[in-house]
């Protein structure tokens, strides 16, 4: 569930701009310091329940830190952290797929 709607946040929001873990960093602060007030579906509301409860944001201004409360917040946090650069490097896989070797001149334009 996690990961599925993290999974949608970083097809949407990411692009050459914001790499993958950029938009993980901002989907986490954005759960993490939302309020449950917020209107959102019963789904979005778990997730940040969950997010809340598992992780926790040590913010020592400028660094931003993500760290687990417990073990399987660790996992949590290392998932969606390996999500996002697998995700980021099959982006680059299909860019590079799509290119010829004629693409890359070694030639010196004069």
């Amino acid at each position: 569930m996690i990961l599925e709607a993290f999974a949608q946040t970083l097809q949407r929001c990411f692009n050459k701009e914001n790499g993958a873990t950029s938009v993980l960093q901002t989907w986490l602060l954005w759960h993490l310091k939302s309020d449950n007030d917020i209107k959102d579906d019963d789904q979005a509301r778990q997730v940040r329940n969950v997010l809340k409860a598992e992780i926790e944001l040590c913010d020592h201004h400028p660094i931003i830190l993500f760290q687990g409360k417990s073990e399987s917040g660790d996992i949590l946090l290392k998932s969606l952290y390996d999500y996002s650069l697998s995700y980021e490097d099959w982006q680059y896989r299909r860019w590079l797929h799509s290119v010829k070797a004629s693409d890359f001149s070694t030639e010196m334009h004069r």
